[in-house]
């Protein structure tokens, strides 16, 4: 889970959060308030909702850092590379535009806590499984062939 955490030395905030395998810690000038936190927060729900749909552009939030500069076609996720991969002739939706849309018409509902729970179980557990697959064959799976895997 991603969250926003002050440094014990200096008192300044930042966030750590994991992103495509691995852990991210992105410092800020900002100091430890209640204040800074929400506004921070705030930013980092944004961020794991990016992650989640497969958005995120590491660049954009962090643009001085030396992780958005080292692996440029690496670390930029945009929208080419998901429009890319949803088939143009295809009327079926996949999983993971079903997710897209199910989190976008919900997360106004949910707490803030679940709505971070969701994300992540979506991002680590049923996108990287099921993303790519079209609704109609989701009918297919069932709870034992899942458990093996």
């Amino acid at each position: 889970m991603a969250s926003v955490r002050a440094r014990k030395e200096t008192g300044k905030l930042f966030f750590d959060f994991r992103w495509q395998g691995m852990r991210c810690r992105e410092q800020t000038e900002l100091e430890s308030s209640a204040a800074n936190r929400r506004r921070l927060e705030s930013v980092m729900d944004r961020i794991e909702f990016e992650i989640g749909q497969g958005t995120f552009d590491y660049k954009r939030y962090f643009p001085n850092s030396p992780l958005a500069t080292t692996a440029p076609a690496q670390l930029a996720v945009g929208s080419t590379k998901v429009v890319a991969s949803v088939p143009e002739a295809s009327a079926t939706p996949t999983f993971g535009d079903f997710c897209d849309t199910w989190v976008a018409e919900n997360a106004v509902r949910w707490r803030k806590s679940t709505r971070q729970m969701r994300l992540e179980m979506l991002r680590t557990h049923l996108r990287p499984r099921f993303g790519a697959n079209p609704c109609q064959k989701l009918q297919e799976i069932s709870r034992p062939p899942l458990k093996n895997e």
